[in-house]
C-alpha cells in the first residue's frame, strides 16, 4: 500500500489543491470455468475487483479536494 499512499501524495503535491475525482476503472473475471477455479485465481480476481479500488478510494479520499468524487465502471 506504499505506492499508492506515494501515488496519491506525489499526485496531491503535483496537482496542488488535491484530486477532484478518482475513476476506478479495474475489472477482472474468471480465466476459467467456475469448477476449475483454484483459490489463487480467486484470490486474484477478488485483489482486482475488491482489494484494488477499496484501497484506492482510501488513499485517494486523503488528497481530494471538499465535493470530489469516485466513480467507478458501472
Amino acid at each position: 500500500m506504499d505506492d499508492l499512499n506515494h501515488l496519491f501524495a506525489e499526485t496531491s503535491r503535483f496537482l496542488g489543491n488535491g484530486l477532484d475525482i478518482v475513476v476506478c476503472n479495474a475489472a477482472d473475471g474468471f480465466p476459467v470455468a467456475i469448477g476449475d477455479v483454484t483459490e489463487e485465481i480467486y484470490d486474484q480476481c477478488m485483489a482486482v475487483n475488491a482489494k484494488g479500488p477499496f484501497f484506492i478510494i482510501k488513499y485517494a479520499a486523503a488528497v481530494t479536494q471538499l465535493g470530489a468524487r469516485v466513480l467507478d465502471n458501472e
